[in-house]
This record gives C-alpha cells, structure tokens and sequence, in this order.
C-alpha cells in the first residue's frame, strides 16, 4: 500500500507515533507530527471522529480522503462528535471516497488470493500481528482495536500448535 500511495501521490509521507493518540483529543497528540512532516496528501481512515477532524484540519490542498469506518463512533452510544475542521474539505477541495469492503469482494477477490499471498511470502509486501494469547483475554484484545492500542492485525491465539 505504501509504493501504492508514493506513486499516486509523490509528496506522500508515511509516520508513525509511539503513542496511539487520544479519540478525545487527537489534534493534539498528532500537532507535533504535522508539524515536521507537513500537510495529509492522503488519508486512509477507519477511525473517524476527532482523529478525521484533526486529519481535516492539516490537510494539503487537493488531499485525497478514503473513508473506510468510523470505529470512533461504534461505541459512542450516539453521541456525535463535533467536526470543526469540515470546511477544509471545500476550503482545500478535498476527494473523499467512502467505501465497505465487502462491497468490492466479489469484484477483486480471486486476483487478491492470487497475488496478495505470493507478495507476502516474497517479503514485498509486510504486516504486523498484534498478539494476545488466552481466550480470556479476547475481551481485552477487542477494547484494544476499538480504542486504537493495537499495532498491526489483533489476533487472539487460543491454542499453540
């Protein structure tokens, strides 16, 4: 996805935080961030909330924004959250484009398993795994990708082979 994203977009840059930021304040955990690496060409998001308002408020002119979930607003018991940063999508003529997954399964799945697998065991293309290990801790694993603690793909081991 990265060599995907620098050749759309040559200005693209990839960072990372040591710390997820806040839902609750997360322009101000990722203030620093912006700061050294400059406006979002591009914003992948499954979050949603404060995150994509923040994401919102430092964007390049011309940003592309791909809407992808809102797992912010999963357990929010309804309550909005206020989005401060939206006129920035006029203001910078954002693209935003929205989609579900399963919508586009039939349409790429046979070449996914064709070459997304090959690609992997190449080490062309790498992921993480995030592991918790114990059944009776996969209430915990699932509070850790609601609140973005995770680092990579959460997988609860509930046996060694």
């Amino acid at each position: 996805m990265n060599t995907l994203l620098r050749f759309l977009t040559p200005t693209f840059t990839t960072f990372t935080t040591s710390t997820p930021p806040s839902h609750a304040s997360p322009s101000r955990g990722l203030k620093d961030t912006y700061a050294k690496e400059g406006p979002i060409n591009v914003y992948w998001d499954n979050v949603g909330g404060s995150t994509l308002d923040a994401a919102l408020g430092n964007s390049a002119v011309h940003a592309r924004f791909i809407e992808c979930g809102m797992i912010s607003s999963y357990n929010s018991g309804g309550e909005p959250v206020s989005m401060k940063n939206l006129m920035k999508i006029v203001a910078n003529n954002i693209s935003m484009h929205g989609f579900i997954v399963v919508h586009l399964f039939s349409k790429y799945n046979k070449e996914f398993n064709e070459v997304i697998p090959k690609l992997i065991k190449e080490g062309k293309i790498k992921h993480r795994e995030d592991l918790t290990k114990g059944l009776e801790f996969g209430g915990e694993a699932l509070l850790d990708v609601q609140v973005g603690n995770n680092t990579g793909k959460k997988i609860v081991v509930v046996a060694e082979n």
